[in-house]
């Protein structure tokens, strides 16, 4: 790129600066070595649906997301689920939380995620996050979300 005159010079710098300030700004959607990574579609929808639950198991994910191959044949091992979750929490997006009554990790969403799904989808306002799970609901939570999958699955419930 060839620069001529000084004006010119003034709007390739505004540009630029422009440029690395959007970038600084998206930087959580970029991927780096740092535990930084690619939001995908479906990774909104996993923050989404951890958020909306309060937390969520590797398996409850891998049932809602991950079932499916590429070429729609059932998947047979929760490998990737298990990957992309634990990117996830690298990336702090999620926490990994065990319960007093078993030893399963659940994930839950940080305010990093809920910043996320607000810029994702500026017209709807998620929930916060509840940093956690109380011991004391827990096993009304899980009920509720095992219902959830059961229900999304058989299709007697769409949205939730």
């Amino acid at each position: 790129m060839e620069i001529n005159s000084e004006s010119e010079v003034g709007i390739f710098q505004k540009n630029e600066k422009e440029s690395i300030r959007n970038e600084k700004q998206l930087s959580f959607f970029k991927k780096k070595s740092s535990g930084n990574i690619e939001l995908t579609e479906r990774d909104f929808e996993i923050l989404e649906f951890i958020n909306d639950m309060k937390f969520a198991a590797i398996e409850d994910i891998f049932l809602k997301f991950f079932s499916k191959t590429r070429s729609q044949q059932e998947a047979k091992s929760s490998a990737w689920a298990k990957k992309r979750l634990c990117q996830l929490e690298k990336a702090k997006f999620l926490n990994a939380v065990y319960s007093f009554s078993d030893s399963t990790r659940y994930y839950t969403s940080t305010f990093k995620a809920y910043y996320a799904l607000c810029n994702f989808k500026p017209e709807v306002t998620p929930s916060k996050p509840t940093g956690g799970f109380d011991q004391r609901t827990f096993i009304q939570d899980k009920r509720v979300l095992e219902l959830r999958l059961h229900l999304e699955k058989s299709g007697d419930a769409i949205e939730w």
